[in-house]
Order: C-alpha cells, then structure tokens, then sequence
C-alpha cells in the first residue's frame, strides 16, 4: 500500500509563510528613502519523487527563502507587484524542478491615510512547457 503511494507522488508544494525583510520600495521618494519592512508567503510546486529522507530529493526551504529575499531586495520598486514578480521569477530559477510558485507579498503598516496592517498582492507564476 505505502509502495502504491509513493509511486503515486509525482510533485509537492513546499510552503515557506512569514518571511519578512526590510527593503526601499514606494511610489514616493521618502517611502523609498527611509524603507518598509514586508512579510513574503511562497507556495513552491515541484516535480517530486521522494523516496527516502534525503534533502537531495527535494528543494531547501532555506535557499528558496535566500533567493526570494535576495530578489526582493535587489532593486527599488515602485509597485508591490514588481517585487512579486522579480521573487516569483528568482524561486522558478531556483531548479528546473520547480513547477511554479505563487507568492503573497505584504507591506506592513503602509503608509495610508487609514489603519492599515498590511497591503500587496498575490500572484502565480508558472514554469512554460
């Protein structure tokens, strides 16, 4: 029955919520001046045929957290959108086992003229083919 089931997996998600930096983005000149700390979740899909306990098999949670803050902190942005988009795109280089990712970028405290805890965006990036 176990046998069945393994043969069965052919991708996971890995899931890595709550990661948070601090990074120079905004509109305006003084938010990218003095800087937002952001909170990133990722969903990472990838081709998967685990069979034993071996990190080998899969992908470290640990570089795709080192690739998406990386990617996130590399250039100022004006839109929460083109952060996403440049974590999304850093997570699929990662390894050609790596399906697609989605990711949910947060700024906390933004500043608004309202109470806001958090704003961003949500998107899904897929590998082609």
């Amino acid at each position: 029955m176990t046998t069945k089931l393994y043969n069965a997996l052919r991708s996971m998600i890995i899931l890595l919520r709550g990661v948070e930096f601090f990074a120079h983005h905004g509109v305006s000149e003084p938010e990218k001046k003095v800087g937002q700390h952001y909170r990133v979740d990722l969903e990472v899909e990838i081709d998967a045929f685990v069979l034993g306990d071996d990190l080998g098999e899969t992908l470290d949670y640990g570089a795709i957290g080192d690739a998406a803050i990386l990617a996130a902190q590399a250039h100022s942005r004006a839109l929460v959108e083109s952060v996403a988009q440049d974590t999304a795109r850093a997570v699929l280089a990662l390894d050609q086992r790596v399906r697609g990712v989605q990711v949910e970028l947060l700024k906390l405290h933004p500043p608004v003229q309202f109470t806001a805890a958090e704003a961003g965006v949500r998107l899904t990036f897929r590998r082609d083919g």
